[in-house]
């Protein structure tokens, strides 16, 4: 500890010094700045010391996890959205009211599910269920399954 605070009262001298004997002309400004950097210089020496006691850690060492809670809920709400846009999708284009669930991992589409409400003619109902899975399928280019309620 006595070296630093003999460093740091060596360069403050110096520079007293220097500031005092060099001639004040255009370049002094400059000088002084760099006499000042100097001095910070001393003056946080020791920091780099105290840093190098701290045990580095490998890159291998470490351990990254992923965090499956937050990603499910990510997941819940890309489906709820995807969902509701493929219902609203649906009633626009082929006027049907659909309910749909989105099969989600890891923000990807997997599957599509879905039932139509409140349809009675059953040879307009197969057309309209053919004719709407074919539309995700094309769309989303995932898996389409109809089930009777949902």
């Amino acid at each position: 500890m006595s070296e630093y605070f003999l460093s740091v009262c060596g360069a403050t001298l110096l520079s007293a010094l220097l500031t005092q004997i060099l001639p004040s002309g255009k370049t002094n400004k400059f000088l002084i700045g760099i006499l000042k950097l100097c001095c910070l210089a001393v003056f946080v020496a020791p920091v780099a010391s105290w840093l190098r006691q701290f045990p580095q850690t490998e890159p291998s060492d470490l351990q990254i996890e992923l965090d499956s809670s937050y990603l499910d809920h990510c997941d819940d709400l890309v489906s709820q959205d995807v969902a509701t846009a493929i219902e609203q999708d649906a009633e626009e284009r082929f006027s049907v009211v659909c309910r749909v669930r989105v099969e989600v991992f890891r923000s990807e589409l997997r599957r599509i599910i879905f039932s139509l409400q409140g349809m009675n003619d059953s040879a307009a109902h197969i057309n309209t269920i053919d004719r709407i899975k074919a539309y995700l399928e094309n769309k989303y280019g995932v898996e389409v399954c109809y089930e009777t309620s949902l």
